[in-house]
């Protein structure tokens, strides 16, 4: 099992939502975040001061998978976020030791 967590522009939350429930994949953590990142781009350098506790807005989606559904989420992420510009985010792939459903209490695989 793998925890993917994508750093993306907010307006791209659709399309990576629509795409992964086309794929199969409805249960994710959605966040309001913001951040700091270098270069900036033209267009968050004009939205945010230099002050880093403003940071630019950004949504964090996170999402845990089978080990085989991996390359496929990736590659669905990266290609719905994409707009070819900086500040497009970051996707991290972790392993994940363990997952328990809490009403159930299933775990791993079955918890998802």
């Amino acid at each position: 099992m793998r925890w993917i967590s994508a750093t993306i522009r907010p307006f791209k939350l659709h399309d990576v939502r629509r795409s992964l429930a086309e794929y199969g994949i409805h249960g994710m953590t959605v966040s309001d975040v913001r951040g700091v990142g270098w270069p900036r781009s033209i267009h968050d350098r004009t939205l945010a001061s230099d002050d880093v506790t403003d940071g630019v807005a950004r949504i964090k989606v996170e999402i845990a998978v089978p080990y085989e559904q991996v390359a496929s989420v990736v590659e669905i992420i990266v290609r719905e976020a994409n707009t070819g510009h900086h500040g497009d985010g970051r996707l991290l792939v972790l392993p994940l030791s363990m997952v328990v459903h809490i009403r159930t209490g299933e775990r791993d695989r079955y918890a998802l």
